[in-house]
């Protein structure tokens, strides 16, 4: 699977504030009621409105949610030439006629890109779908780095480089995934992201409503989801196996896959090939490279472990989290 960011976001930039298709309507919704909604259902413009009005997610202040309006199109005027007024079709005041399109629009961003997954309408079966045998296969559909951890920690794979334009974040709070965005890189110093509900992209997020990966809500806890280059990384031959790795906190043991998967564990290897299968205990992770460092990310706690390689490739110096230092050798 080769995945194309550039039409993955392309996609997001045409419908980051208006209906976008699903694989029964041309235009859909996804509502806290039912979803694969169509746009007909809610608004059935005559042919004179359907020439000057389009249906566009506005983001109330009032509510703090967006409703779904007709606007009218760029330069459109009544016939007696004064402005047109905006139309209102879905205000939040029906139950169950709440706006939840976040897993439908990313899942048809990442669709658009190429990803190889059914288009999704809630956050927990779009994660599913990206997961499917990421455990068992060597070429994931998308690489878990950090599951439901803290700000910090997710920043810190942000900061590492590891989440690139297109890849996904979940919110996690209440007991369970309440939202859905994709990572749209970095401006003005502050990772970005493109998402319906409420709906936004960098340079023409509304006032009111923030565009940082964070969302700016402290009892998020964050899911980050990347979307794999598929070749084998960088030093993967000289990477591959154990690594025995010394640092404030004692000793660790890294068991490295040469496809980019790694195991880290407190227990000492008893052979030399890499682990298949964890044990209790042990932390799932995936390491990148370019030609002299590799970069661990550990799944359950966002630690990112950096390895600057000496000449011979056997030993290496560490940073833990971009501060904490120790050393690594290849067992």
């Amino acid at each position: 699977m080769f995945y194309d960011r550039a039409a993955a976001v392309s996609f997001a930039l045409e419908f980051w504030n208006r209906p976008c298709l699903s694989n029964s309507h041309k235009a859909a919704l996804g509502l806290d009621g039912e979803h694969d909604v169509s746009l007909d259902r809610v608004w059935k413009p005559s042919a004179a409105q359907a020439a000057v009005y389009e249906p566009l997610f506005v983001f109330n202040p009032g509510t703090g949610q967006d409703d779904l309006v007709a606007m009218p199109k760029e330069g459109a005027k009544a016939p007696e030439g004064s402005d047109l007024p905006p139309i209102p079709i879905l205000d939040g005041k029906v139950p169950g006629m709440d706006l939840e399109d976040c897993a439908h629009f990313l899942s048809r961003c990442l669709i658009a890109g190429g990803v190889a997954i059914k288009e999704q309408w809630s956050v927990p079966m779009l994660l599913i779908a990206l997961r499917d045998s990421e455990d068992s296969s060597p070429m994931p559909t998308a690489k878990t780095l950090a599951e439901k951890v803290p700000r910090e920690a997710a920043q810190r794979v942000i900061d590492a480089g590891l989440l690139h334009i297109g890849d996904m974040i979940g919110y996690f709070a209440n007991g369970g995934f309440q939202h859905s965005a994709m990572f749209t890189g970095v401006r003005d110093g502050i990772g970005r992201v493109t998402c319906h509900t409420k709906s936004r992209f960098m340079g023409h997020t509304p006032a009111g409503v923030s565009d940082a990966w964070h969302l700016d809500n402290s009892s998020f806890t964050f899911t980050l989801m990347h979307i794999p280059y598929r070749h084998a990384p960088l030093l993967a031959s000289a990477m591959a196996g154990w690594w025995r790795i010394e640092g404030p906190s004692g000793a660790e043991f890294f068991s490295v896959s040469a496809d980019g998967r790694a195991v880290r564990t407190t227990s000492a290897p008893k052979s030399t090939k890499p682990l298949s299968f964890p044990a209790a205990g042990d932390i799932r992770g995936y390491w990148f490279s370019d030609q002299q460092q590799a970069q661990f990310c550990w799944r359950n706690d966002g630690r990112i472990v950096r390895l600057t390689l000496d000449s011979a490739m056997t030993s290496a110096s560490v940073v833990f989290d971009g501060f904490g230092a120790g050393t690594a050798t290849k067992m």
